[in-house]
C-alpha cells in the first residue's frame, strides 16, 4: 500500500521548482541537501508519478511535476491568505497596513517593498493577500483591504486608481535558450518555437495573444497557465519563452534571460485605494514606496537586459 504524501514534501518539491535546484531548496527550508533529495524521491515514488529527470547527475522536473506544482502553488497561496487574514485579525486596533497583489507579486516584490518601508514604520503590522485583480477591487472597495496593486480597469467613484509601472514587455527567456544570442526579438523570431502561455482570458495573456494575432505568429504553446507567477516558473525550469510585464520576473532574475521585444508594447498596472480612509495618510506613504521601489526593479530589470 503507498504512503500518504506529507506536507514536508510537498513543501520540499514546491522548494525546488521554484529555486530550480536540490541544494537551493534545502537552504531555503533550512535542512541538508541528502534529506532534500530523499524527501524528492519518497514523493515522487509516493505519488506513482515520474516527476523528475536526471540529467548530467541534475534533477529536473518532468511536464507532470510542472502540472502538480500549478496545483500546488494554488493551493498554498490559499494558506497565505488564510494567514493574512489571522494576522489581519490579530493586529485589531494596533495599526496596519493590508494589501492585495497579483501572484507574481505576491514574493519577492513584497518582500522587497516592505523591508525598505518598514525601515521607518517598524511598529506597523503588514498583511498581504494574493488574488485577481477583481477580488482585489471588490475587497479594497468593502474596506477590507487598504491598497491593491492589479492589473484591470476599474470603474467605481469610491475607489482611486492610479496607473502605474509603465513598461514595455519583454522576453523572457530560460538561461541558455538559442534566442538569448539575439539583442531584440522580434514576433517573428517566436514563430514555433516553445511557448509558456498566459490564458488569453488575462488581461496580459491577452495583449500578446493579440500580437501573434496581428503578425500572424503562432509559437508552440507548450503551457498554459492563470497567472504569471506560474508562467515565470515555466520559464525558469526550461519549458520556453514568454512575454511578461518585467517586474514579474523579479525573484527569478538569475535563473532566465531576459531581452527586448518588439514593436513595444507598453503594459501597466493600477495601484487603488478606497476613497475618504482613516489610514489615507499611511496608505499614501506606502504607495509612493511601491512606486519608488517597482520603478527601480523594473529598471534595473531592462538595464540589466
Amino acid at each position: 500500500m503507498a504512503r500518504p504524501i506529507t506536507l514536508r514534501q510537498v513543501e520540499i518539491f514546491k522548494a525546488f521548482v521554484e529555486h530550480g535546484t536540490v541544494s537551493r531548496a534545502a537552504e531555503i527550508l533550512n535542512i541538508s541537501q541528502p534529506s532534500a533529495s530523499k524527501a524528492l524521491m519518497h514523493f515522487e515514488t509516493d505519488c506513482a508519478l515520474r516527476l523528475f529527470e536526471r540529467k548530467k547527475s541534475r534533477l529536473l522536473p518532468t511536464p507532470e511535476a510542472m502540472r502538480l506544482y500549478a496545483e500546488v502553488d494554488r493551493i498554498f497561496a490559499g494558506i497565505r491568505q488564510i494567514e493574512n487574514a489571522i494576522t489581519s485579525i490579530r493586529s485589531g486596533d494596533q495599526g496596519g497596513i493590508s494589501m492585495g497583489v497579483l501572484p507574481a507579486l505576491a514574493d519577492a516584490f513584497v518582500e522587497r517593498v516592505t523591508t525598505e518601508f518598514r525601515v521607518l514604520n517598524r511598529s506597523l503590522v503588514f498583511s498581504f493577500r494574493s488574488a485577481t485583480s477583481r477580488w482585489i477591487s471588490e475587497h479594497v472597495l468593502s474596506r477590507e483591504l487598504d491598497i491593491g496593486l492589479i492589473n484591470a480597469q476599474i470603474d467605481d467613484p469610491l475607489l482611486a486608481a492610479e496607473p502605474v509601472f509603465e513598461c514595455p514587455l519583454v522576453c523572457v527567456m530560460p538561461n541558455g535558450h538559442p534566442l538569448a544570442a539575439r539583442d531584440v526579438i522580434l514576433p517573428d523570431d517566436l514563430h514555433g518555437v516553445p511557448y509558456v502561455a498566459l490564458d488569453s482570458d488575462v488581461y496580459f495573456g491577452n495583449r500578446a495573444a493579440k500580437i501573434f494575432e496581428r503578425y500572424k505568429v503562432k509559437p508552440q504553446v507548450v503551457v498554459s497557465a492563470a497567472t504569471s507567477h506560474t508562467v515565470r516558473h515555466f520559464v525558469a525550469t526550461g519549458y520556453g519563452v514568454s512575454l511578461l510585464h518585467p517586474l514579474f520576473i523579479v525573484g527569478v532574475e538569475d535563473r532566465v534571460v531576459v531581452r527586448p521585444f518588439e514593436p513595444q508594447t507598453s503594459i501597466g498596472l493600477l495601484l487603488c485605494f478606497a476613497r475618504n480612509t482613516k489610514k489615507e495618510e499611511r496608505i499614501a506613504e506606502f504607495a509612493q514606496e511601491i512606486k519608488v521601489v517597482g520603478e527601480r526593479l523594473a529598471r534595473t530589470i531592462a538595464e540589466g537586459i
